[in-house]
């Protein structure tokens, strides 16, 4: 059985091709297409407005120019592992400074020896660094 709907359509559109033959035979200035093709000519005007609205609306990632996005990460990306692996240069910063000693022995080992007591404070005594107060030394213990 046909729903309301459906026979809603049909009648209409039976009333609307009646109606617009009957006027179009006796030659009647206003039909039905004239009220459709009128309707159809703004609809068009408003559907490309909302075109040319929806093509602003989508520009944003035009506006914030993503295309540029892997340049942005660069520029960030480089300085920051430059900065994290920054600590390494002391490195060749001892060893350009160690060639201009005569005895480079005795400086590896002074080094050693600097690089094993901060060892022993820090594994034996579990210490960390001095705070000072009011000029009084203060040892931190864990």
């Amino acid at each position: 059985m046909p729903s309301i709907i459906a026979k809603s359509l049909i009648a209409g559109s039976v009333a609307l091709i009646s109606s617009e033959h009957i006027t179009r035979i006796y030659n009647i200035k206003y039909r039905p297409s004239t009220g459709i093709i009128w309707i159809a000519d703004k609809s068009k005007i408003g559907f490309t407005k909302a075109g040319s609205i929806l093509v602003s609306l989508s520009s944003f990632y035009n506006v914030l120019k993503l295309d540029q996005l892997a340049q942005t990460l660069w520029d960030i990306a480089e300085p920051t592992v430059k900065l994290c692996i920054s600590p390494v240069y002391m490195i060749s910063g001892y060893l350009e400074k160690l060639k201009s000693y005569t005895n480079q022995k005795m400086i590896l080992c002074g080094t050693a020896t600097l690089a094993l007591l901060l060892v022993y404070r820090w594994k034996y005594y579990h210490i960390y660094p001095i705070h000072i107060n009011h000029f009084n030394f203060q040892y931190k213990f864990r």
